[in-house]
């Protein structure tokens, strides 16, 4: 019977701990979205003034 209440335990704790997991990762993508967009724009505007600087 032990070893039941320690597999019920250790399954317990799998579930949560995956929720958990899966909950950091979720946050970790939306900030890394983000980054990906703010360094998208910044290498945009550093090309189009270099582009620009170029010209005059």
């Amino acid at each position: 019977m032990r070893g039941n209440a320690y597999t019920a335990l250790g399954w317990l704790v799998w579930l949560v701990g995956k929720k958990v997991v899966h909950r950091k990762l979720q946050q970790t993508r939306i900030k890394l979205g983000a980054a990906a967009i703010v360094a998208l724009v910044v290498a945009v505007g550093v090309a189009a003034a270099a582009r620009s600087g170029s010209e005059g």
